[in-house]
């Protein structure tokens, strides 16, 4: 979840508000591409969005998704960046972008949105973090308590937090993901795969013996959860690459290469040998091509966040806010309470409502690819 300062500018140098869009499992570009701003920074803009840019309502501007940044607004293949900053006078809060798109001339638009934040000036900005510095206004913090650029640090303090205690991350990322060949059909994978941008395969221990280009119709990507909208089974928890073989085309035929037919392919067995650029996360299914960080790990990102405000040289405040779940007792006039016996609730924080969360989403144990 983005957030920008005003004064900042959204571009390819700093990509806030950017586009990724995968088609069938694979990250493509796109034919059209256009975006519009507006203010959702309260109730009645949230119900009746304004828009502030362009200027003009109904208005769009267009991406250059043609010709890779600077001359154009295309950062990768799938991936584009809208170009935009806040001027000195735009609303602070939640904000809402639009993207327009056509995979190709003419054919249907597709349209995405995210929340982002725009702070006050000097607040900095991130293209990631699972809570935004609006959650916590909504939730009673006042600037008094911590100004944006705080939040702002304490939000991706606690998203940290929470990628390392869980094994995972909760948000659209690309990586290049470097993993042993299997010597099977089916290669498994660490994180849930979004989107693949290219495959190859080391033929031998350097690169100079020969790379092999994985073509993409050979595999099945395994996404169910975002192309299918499919929970059960979760392919998140078993996220992998397998190659179509016979059995899988119903007696259809192709050769792939050379003399081998598809039930001779198998990821080669090696070390570090296989190599797969793409988009990864643990998303939760919203309808659009990469989905949503889940609300429980926003939820908990939030509650992490508040037990941070009190500043480290403010001990009386900062020990009841991370204490409060302990209280079974109180006594205001002395100012005296009593709390539950220490032990262990939960295996991080100790606050169950916190611990709970994380446990349920902490990343198996990997046991091997087949």
């Amino acid at each position: 979840m983005a957030v920008i300062a005003r004064g900042q500018s959204s571009d390819g140098g700093n990509p806030v508000l950017d586009l990724f869009t995968p088609v069938a499992g694979a990250l493509t570009d796109v034919a059209v591409l256009e975006f519009q701003i507006f203010d959702i920074s309260d109730d009645a803009k949230r119900a009746s969005p304004v828009q502030v840019h362009p200027a003009t309502a109904g208005a769009r501007a267009p991406v250059n998704a043609t010709d890779l940044w600077p001359t154009g607004d295309k950062l990768a293949t799938g991936r584009f960046v809208a170009r935009w900053t806040p001027p000195a006078g735009e609303a602070i809060g939640a904000h809402e972008i639009r993207w327009f798109f056509q995979t190709t001339t003419g054919a249907p638009e597709q349209t995405s949105r995210e929340d982002f934040d725009v702070l006050a000036e000097g607040a900095g900005s991130s293209p990631s973090g699972y809570a935004l510095v609006s959650d916590l206004r909504e939730e009673g913090v006042s600037a008094a308590d911590a100004p944006d650029a705080r939040l702002a640090r304490l939000v991706l303090l606690a998203s940290q937090y929470i990628d390392r205690v869980t094994g995972r991350f909760f948000e659209p990322r690309p990586m290049t993901m470097t993993v042993d060949g299997s010597g099977g059909r089916i290669q498994l994978l660490g994180h849930p795969i979004i989107a693949v941008s290219s495959v190859k395969m080391f033929v031998g221990m350097f690169a100079e013996f020969g790379v092999l280009p994985v073509i993409p119709s050979f595999f099945r990507v395994y996404n169910r959860h975002l192309t299918q909208g499919l929970l059960d089974p979760d392919d998140r928890e078993d996220s992998r690459l397998e190659f179509f073989h016979w059995s899988d085309l119903l007696g259809v035929h192709a050769t792939p290469a050379g003399h081998l037919g598809l039930g001779s392919l198998v990821w080669l067995p090696g070390v570090q040998n296989v190599v797969i650029d793409g988009l990864f996360g643990f998303t939760d299914p919203d309808g659009s091509a990469v989905g949503r960080t889940p609300d429980l790990i926003r939820h908990v990102t939030k509650l992490l966040v508040l037990r941070e405000i009190p500043k480290m040289t403010d001990l009386t405040r900062r020990e009841e806010r991370q204490k409060r779940w302990r209280l079974v007792s109180e006594r205001t006039r002395d100012q005296g309470y009593n709390l539950e016996a220490l032990r262990l609730h939960g295996s991080f924080t100790g606050d169950p409502e916190i611990d709970n969360v994380l446990v349920a989403y902490q990343r198996p144990a990997q046991a091997g690819a087949a």
